[in-house]
């Protein structure tokens, strides 16, 4: 319980990983329903937070052409900053339950050398004693050999937990599937506020971007039963010094 209490008090944010290729460009459309790996659970996803293989199991939101899914969950606002883009490679909507559509994934981006993309705003407090996994797909356009760029989680209002922003390692932009960023974010309250910004690297793609930004929660990890003993020990001998 006192790990949930100073959740409540201030969020912190970390940087999970990367996961290249969950999805095979889609040039053409998805010859077999559900296809589409973000969305598919047999593709094993080992940073989804939730466990579940599932991004995006509460919400999703993104850039596409023809359908445009967008499922935002009711802990939070989405709200572009800035970018613009076109449509690139099909994918699975999941509002279709045929599994098969023409919906096309594209990108958010400048040509900027750095931007602010998009803002989170926490509403309620359903996710105080929770963790939110963000994940950003990313390599959805013209990309080449050596191209990178960096993500960059900054939350901007709210109390800040000791760990700051959180800065992804370099992203290559290689144009040969659909690739996903993880954050997380443990402890958000009602109002806090958090930026997502992408930077270029020493070779930076033509465009900054990113194509989908999915959603997940599951609860803060209890305390083990070894660091409450730990804890109960160390109470005590501070008692015996008093």
């Amino acid at each position: 319980m006192a790990l949930a209490c100073a959740a409540s008090n201030a969020a912190t944010v970390a940087y999970a990983g990367s996961q290249l290729n969950v999805d095979a460009k889609q040039t053409s459309l998805p010859a077999v329903a559900d296809s589409i790996g973000w969305r598919n659970a047999t593709t094993a996803k080992p940073l989804d937070v939730d466990g579940d293989n599932i991004i995006g199991t509460d919400g999703y939101t993104g850039r596409a052409s023809n359908v445009a899914p967008s499922v935002i969950p009711s802990y939070l606002t989405f709200s572009s900053i800035t970018g613009g883009g076109n449509s690139f490679g099909y994918f699975d909507n999941p509002l279709d339950p045929t599994g098969i559509d023409t919906a096309r994934v594209g990108f958010q981006g400048t040509t900027a050398t750095s931007a602010d993309f998009f803002r989170l705003t926490i509403v309620g407090t359903s996710l105080e004693t929770q963790v939110l996994g963000l994940a950003i797909q990313f390599d959805t356009y013209n990309g080449g050999a050596g191209q990178n760029q960096t993500f960059t989680l900054t939350q901007t209002v709210g109390t800040v937990g000791g760990t700051g922003p959180k800065t992804s390692d370099p992203l290559m932009i290689l144009n040969n599937g659909y690739d996903w960023a993880f954050f997380e974010i443990t402890g958000a309250t009602a109002g806090d506020q958090f930026v997502l910004s992408a930077t270029k690297g020493a070779v930076g793609p033509q465009y900054l971007q990113y194509g989908q930004v999915a959603f997940d929660t599951a609860p803060v990890p209890e305390p083990s039963t070894t660091a409450l003993l730990g804890l109960g020990g160390l109470a005590l001998i501070l008692r015996r010094r008093i």
